[in-house]
């Protein structure tokens, strides 16, 4: 049976996923374009949503952040490579 997964991306890496969600692909997919214009507002005023004062460090990060939803029977697996 198909699940619905909330995936965030760094680039074109997996870099997590969260679920499977209680809800269907197209309340996931809204889940989604509000969390990109969160993303977005952060990056556009300097803070995060809870205000609290981000660096142009994360700033810079937060442009490669993606978020989407996919049905898939299993969870996706995280593929992004580890930081050294």
């Amino acid at each position: 049976m198909l699940k619905v997964w909330f995936m965030i991306y760094s680039g074109i890496f997996i870099a997590g996923t969260v679920g499977p969600m209680p809800y269907n692909l197209q309340v996931c997919k809204i889940e989604a374009r509000a969390k990109a214009e969160e993303m977005k507002k952060a990056i556009r005023t300097g803070k995060a949503h809870d205000g609290r004062k981000i660096s142009k460090e994360e700033r810079q990060e937060l442009l490669d952040i993606r978020y989407g939803c996919i049905e898939s029977e299993v969870r996706p697996e995280r593929d992004l490579p580890e930081r050294r």
